[in-house]
């Protein structure tokens, strides 16, 4: 193409493309769509007036091959193959997303597992929601009548934790040491999550299965101290996110039914029972926002972040059993005793205590 631009400086009478596809001026050979053999003139030299084309007199009449007609300048040819594979991916992304579809099986675990959240953890526009003015004003190291509060809707929480894990389908189905081990491991992963998706942002505020709405700064008094501002961090990233109940309750599955938690008997088991939950979540996921495969993905990080302040909560445990005048709720207690936080921390495992069972009826594993 240089070439030709150098040869269309010269005059006119010397430019001629000739059958060979060469500039006859400076033999500069032509790239392919710059003119050539198969560019012929558009009129018969012997009678240039009849399509309308002035002839000066002695003027030298252009041959068939002068001139040819301006060539549209198409990519490079290895530009064509990538707009091509480009063109590809985007079709092939298009059908990726509308091609995930629940199986009646899947379609029946979201049913079960959304319909235990729900009936275990009521949504925020549920709730009747109520404040208090105790410490509102300013952070303390521990208000006790916040922390009974707490204490107390923890407790709670923990009680339908349980009975939401009970519904999951295959979770009775595991050794009573299993169902236990998970328990205490993923307990407060998901009541966590829990309280973060009723997080109201415009209010800085976060609301209990009661009702009862605190402020960030009564947050921290009532319990959660240097965790507080993790909390509401986390709170915060969930937003964007938008999760809706189902998708709560399958990742609060997923979070209690993890094959790799410590002392499990039949860790193989636990993953098994995982994978379904796992195809659940993404599949709803794909289609409830078919335009952001990359919600799924986004959402197991948050796991990760779960974890994270979980073990954060388990230092806090640590010192908040010297701020408090008495001994830890039975439940509390009971959550709080698990080997892989304590180890996490380094705080060694705590000294024996008398053991409760983390529901009625039901036998604790032996130490």
């Amino acid at each position: 193409m240089f070439g030709c631009v150098e040869a269309a400086s010269a005059p006119r009478r010397l430019h001629d493309v000739t059958n060979r596809g060469g500039c006859a001026l400076r033999r500069v050979p032509v790239p392919a769509g710059c003119g050539g053999p198969a560019r012929r003139g558009v009129f018969p030299a012997e009678h240039p007036e009849e399509h309308g084309v002035h002839v000066s007199p002695g003027a030298e009449l252009p041959d068939r091959q002068s001139h040819p007609e301006p060539v549209p300048v198409l990519p490079p040819p290895e530009v064509l193959p990538a707009v091509r594979n480009d063109r590809k991916r985007k079709k092939e992304v298009k059908e990726d997303l509308g091609g995930d579809e629940l199986s009646p099986e899947l379609a029946e675990l979201v049913r079960r597992v959304s319909r235990a959240h729900q009936e275990t953890f009521p949504s925020l526009g549920q709730l009747g929601k109520y404040t208090t003015n105790s410490s509102a004003d300013h952070r303390v190291q521990l208000d006790l009548g916040l922390w009974d509060k707490f204490s107390e809707l923890a407790t709670k929480c923990i009680i339908k934790i349980v009975e939401f894990a009970k519904r999951l389908p295959g979770f009775t189905g595991l050794s009573m040491a299993d169902q236990i081990t998970l328990l205490k491991a993923a307990c407060l992963d998901i009541l966590m999550l829990r309280i973060c998706t009723r997080y109201t942002p415009e209010q800085d505020t976060m609301t209990f299965s009661d009702g009862l709405t605190l402020t960030r700064t009564q947050m921290h008094n009532a319990g959660f101290g240097p965790l507080t501002d993790l909390v509401f961090a986390f709170a915060g990233q969930l937003l964007p996110l938008q999760l809706d109940d189902t998708e709560t309750g399958l990742l609060s599955a997923i979070c209690l039914i993890c094959g790799d938690r410590m002392e499990l008997e039949q860790p193989r088991r636990v993953e098994r029972l995982q994978e379904p939950l796992l195809e659940a979540l993404r599949v709803y996921a794909r289609r409830r926002r078919p335009r952001q495969p990359q919600r799924f993905p986004q959402m197991l990080l948050k796991i990760t972040d779960l974890r994270g302040i979980s073990t954060k909560g388990a230092e806090r445990a640590i010192t908040l059993r010297t701020e408090i005048p008495g001994p830890m709720p039975p439940l509390i207690r009971e959550m709080l005793e698990n080997p892989e936080i304590f180890t996490e921390v380094g705080g060694g495992r705590p000294p024996p205590t008398p053991r409760t069972p983390c529901c009625p009826g039901q036998s604790t594993r032996p130490p």
